[in-house]
């Protein structure tokens, strides 16, 4: 699958464009593409409780910010970087049907990792090197079932994995946002799940557990940086992401010479 990559800058939202270079407080990567498969249990998205969500056109954003959530690098090799941090550390958006689902992370990874640099598995085609975004987010309630009795747990996670890879990708294992072209022919892929359960502890049974999964891939992709403070609220970048999705459909409908095919 041949992918187009989209490196944007936005001034007018006090970002900046990325084309490799360092030292940015954090950046936003944004990945547009389809569902392969997943179904909307919660009716997160407005189709419906139960609704398919094959082939729906998907937006899935993260926004990695090394200035929050005291990130710290549990990599433990020489050719793996894993920089993991606590509350909104990476923060994440996956939106369908102009329907934004918003994970503000208690936990996040910012991960790169090439299996070049890595003697045991260096030319290994089962080992593919590239990097990855992930945002998790819980939530949960104690209470007592005022028939039953029963003590009762009420939860609600979301979480959201975006990633590249490629066999013979060499990315760069510094802070910053992923580093590649178009030549690194990456797949592009994530997945995403939104739960909703409620479980008796006192009969150790679920009462309901309601899913809304999915897993995508994409053909575009968009990053750009920003400086400290310079990352918007999650309301107004949840618009930005949908203009991301309108721009980046315009550009492809005029087959944009800023896109590398």
């Amino acid at each position: 699958m041949r992918h187009r990559i989209l490196i944007a800058a936005l001034a007018s939202a006090g970002l900046m464009a990325c084309a490799g270079e360092a030292a940015a407080d954090g950046f936003i990567i944004t990945f547009t593409g389809h569902v392969e498969f997943g179904q909307d249990d919660t009716n997160v998205f407005g189709l419906g409780s139960g609704a398919n969500l094959d082939g729906l056109a998907v937006t899935q954003t993260f926004v990695v910010d090394y200035a929050k959530g005291s990130p710290h690098d549990l990599s433990g090799g020489p050719y793996t970087r894993d920089y993991i941090g606590d509350q909104d550390f990476v923060r994440s958006t996956t939106t369908i049907n102009g329907v934004a689902a918003y994970t503000g992370a208690q936990g996040g990874i910012d991960d790169r990792t090439n299996y070049w640099l890595d003697p045991a598995h260096a030319g290994n085609p089962a080992y593919k090197s590239g990097f990855g975004e992930f945002a998790g987010d819980e939530a949960f309630v104690n209470s007592v079932d005022p028939v039953s009795g029963d003590q009762m747990l009420e939860t609600w996670d979301i979480f959201a994995g975006g990633y590249g890879q490629n066999f013979n990708y060499h990315p760069d294992l510094g802070v910053g946002p992923p580093i590649f072209t178009a030549a690194d022919n990456l797949d592009f892929f994530g997945a995403f799940t939104i739960s909703h359960e409620l479980f008796d502890n006192t009969k150790g049974v679920a009462v309901y557990d309601y899913q809304t999964t999915g897993n995508w891939t994409a053909d575009s992709v968009t990053i750009t940086t920003f400086e400290s403070g310079g990352v918007p609220e999650p309301a107004a970048w949840a618009l930005m992401i949908l203009g991301f999705g309108a721009s980046g459909a315009a550009l492809r409908r005029r087959r944009s010479a800023a896109i590398v095919a």
